[in-house]
């Protein structure tokens, strides 16, 4: 990153000092809003048998009250209609399957309609996830890739001049972290150490 030399512009050096703020607050953050784990135990008391007994007794019987009289109800006005069977002319029948046929063309064009709106979105989903996969680095082992922290120094620790530099070891550190990027290695879990 060009905030990250030995002797960078103040202006530079300001962006990637401001930009190595906002992911460790990021970091932050997000540690902070993360749900609250789910408790192990509850505090109470279980509810007895018994007293289940009662309650899902009581359930029970409500359901079932209301599904007689709903019942009786509608075995009462079939009984009460006659029933008498109309002559169908031939006008008539063929109007029916005239309606019959228009009926099944309008859901075969509805169905081809769903059908190929679903296949865009399926298409449209295939190339957003190959987009997705081209940007990140390729997931190999178990642990996901996470890219080491930039490195900015700060501007009381900016000297201008090489042989003045403070010495750091992270050049080992960078090529391992440039090869599990590419997929070279296999990603490991996040060491305690720093």
């Amino acid at each position: 990153p060009p905030g990250c030399s030995y002797n960078p512009t103040s202006e530079s050096h300001q962006d990637s000092l401001a930009h190595a703020v906002a992911d460790e607050m990021q970091k932050v953050y997000t540690k902070e809003l993360r749900p609250a784990p789910v408790p192990l135990t509850v505090d109470g008391e279980a509810i007895n048998e018994e007293d289940r007994y009662f309650l899902d007794a009581n359930n029970e019987s409500d359901d079932d009250e209301e599904e007689k009289e709903e019942n009786e109800i509608g075995d009462a006005d079939l009984e009460k209609r006659p029933f008498k069977t109309k002559r169908v002319t031939r006008v008539k029948l063929n109007r029916r399957a005239r309606n019959k046929e228009r009926m099944k063309l309008e859901a075969e064009v509805k169905k081809t309609k769903a059908f190929s709106k679903e296949l865009d979105r399926h298409l449209r989903r295939v190339v957003a996830k190959q987009e997705r996969l081209k940007s990140c680095p390729p997931r190999l082992g178990r642990h996901k890739f996470e890219p080491a922290p930039v490195q900015v120094l700060l501007s009381e620790e900016i000297t201008g001049s090489l042989r003045k530099l403070k010495a750091c070891c992270t050049l080992a550190r960078d090529r391992y972290k440039s090869l599990e990027k590419r997929g070279i290695i296999v990603p490991t879990a996040k060491s305690g150490r720093k």
